[in-house]
């Protein structure tokens, strides 16, 4: 087991268990997941989570604690919505939350003032909120595959 080594990644919930404040990295991905690991939650100085490619249908509002988060990816998913404590994720620079079924994003969402990467393709939106205007830090904003009306595209 490495000790506070912030580039390791750890891979398993059983390994956060022992020192949920050593785990910086954690990609979950491809794990049959359902529900969103509470485990998660102990780990206090999170700066990369991946939990793409799971069946997870909803993130839990305790997501707004881990405040230390920079990347999070939930692609490939089964989420309809977002909690609006996603707003909270102030450090967060990439957000992807690519192939989901996401009907809407709360408007919370404007509050991720370091955000610089929003990937959503290939999802059930039907409008963006209007306080996404307010990502001044946003580079790379991906919507393919959202079928807006002409009149959302104006």
């Amino acid at each position: 087991m490495i000790g506070n080594d912030s580039s390791y990644i750890y891979r398993s919930v059983e390994e956060i268990k022992a020192n949920p404040e050593r785990v910086f990295r954690l990609n979950l991905s491809k794990q049959k997941l359902d529900t969103f690991p509470q485990e998660i939650f102990a780990c206090t100085n999170l700066v990369e989570l991946d939990l793409s490619k799971n069946k997870i249908e909803e993130i839990p509002p305790q997501i707004g604690t881990l405040v230390n988060l920079e990347s999070l990816s939930m692609a490939n998913n089964s989420l309809v919505h977002l909690p609006k404590e996603i707003g909270k994720l102030t450090k967060l620079k990439y957000l992807g939350l690519n192939r989901n079924v996401l009907e809407d994003l709360p408007p919370e969402i404007g509050n991720l003032e370091s955000l610089e990467v929003l990937e959503m393709w290939d999802n059930e939106l039907n409008d963006l909120p209007d306080e996404m205007s307010k990502l001044q830090n946003l580079r790379i904003l991906e919507i393919r595959g959202i079928l807006f009306t002409d009149e959302q595209q104006a």
